[in-house]
């Protein structure tokens, strides 16, 4: 089952109103869920706006992300394979889906694996103007499949 999908299942809903649920309320929500966040605009993909679950997973809980693009935020970590995924998504309005993708974050640690699935962004004539990106931690079920796998091997011995 995909971990985003009940998570965003009810998104749709969110409605804003004098003395109910606003825009602060928003904010906090995003800022706080437990799927990593972030919104580029442009076809420069520079950040509007990432959660603190996706600037920790790239390092960068303390670091103002926002006017930043993409490549920039994510260093070493940004691959050609990466650049041209955004760039599709950018050009095509067609959604893009990533599973158990390994980040790194220092050398010779066991890396963290998070499915991610990067959407258009549209504005009110449906043309395509940035791109929203949800991931999701899968490295317990990564490790666990690893361990399943392993047992399967050694039990054929």
């Amino acid at each position: 089952m995909n971990p985003l999908l009940p998570w965003a299942h009810g998104l749709n809903e969110v409605r804003f109103q004098e003395g109910g649920f606003g825009p602060e309320a928003l904010a906090e929500l995003l800022e706080n869920v437990p799927v990593a966040i972030a919104v580029t605009i442009g076809p420069e993909h520079r950040y509007a706006f990432a959660n603190l679950l996706f600037r920790s997973a790239l390092r960068f809980r303390a670091t103002n992300v926002i006017g930043k693009t993409a490549a920039e935020v994510a260093g070493d970590l940004s691959t050609p394979e990466t650049e041209a995924l955004r760039a599709r998504v950018f050009e095509t309005g067609e959604p893009c889906e990533l599973s158990a993708v390994p980040i790194e974050h220092n050398p010779g640690e066991e890396p963290s694996h998070w499915d991610i699935k990067l959407l258009p962004v549209l504005d009110s004539d449906n043309s395509v103007i940035g791109i929203l990106t949800l991931a999701a931690n899968v490295t317990d079920r990564v490790t666990a499949e690893a361990e399943a796998q392993r047992q399967a091997r050694v039990a054929a011995y």
